[in-house]
């Protein structure tokens, strides 16, 4: 929750259409309990601030350099083409290496870095 104000505060969030989809999906279908469809929906709407990048054929294309290059599966992969898309200097997930460099974007895993460090060290 501290990432999430933090990057509200900033301004800084940016997503893809993927990760919103796996929110609904997750949230519905996987949480027990889960979300009803409805309220999902209201919580995905709400991130339409953070400028959502939809799938595009383009898109799918740079994901498939990330994957062949980088090793990454195919869903991190259009995660990782769209924040290079956006001009995101720094992902936001658990599931890749804390750290690891994919061109100008620097992985983060938000539960090794608090948020007070990275969003005030990207505003010096």
């Amino acid at each position: 929750m501290e990432w999430l104000d933090g990057l509200w505060k900033e301004r800084a969030g940016r997503i893809s259409a993927q990760v919103l989809a796996e929110f609904f999906n997750v949230s519905t279908q996987y949480l027990k309990p889960g979300l009803p469809p409805e309220r999902a929906l209201l919580e995905v709407a709400a991130y339409q601030g953070w400028q959502p990048l939809p799938t595009s054929v383009e898109l799918l294309l740079k994901a498939a350099g990330f994957f062949q290059r980088f090793k990454l599966s195919w869903w991190d992969s259009i995660i990782v083409a769209s924040a290079v898309e956006q001009g995101c200097t720094h992902l936001l997930t658990e599931d890749m290496q804390h750290g690891q460099s994919i061109g100008s974007l620097t992985i983060i895993n938000p539960f090794h870095i608090a948020p007070q460090a990275l969003l005030s060290h990207s505003r010096s």
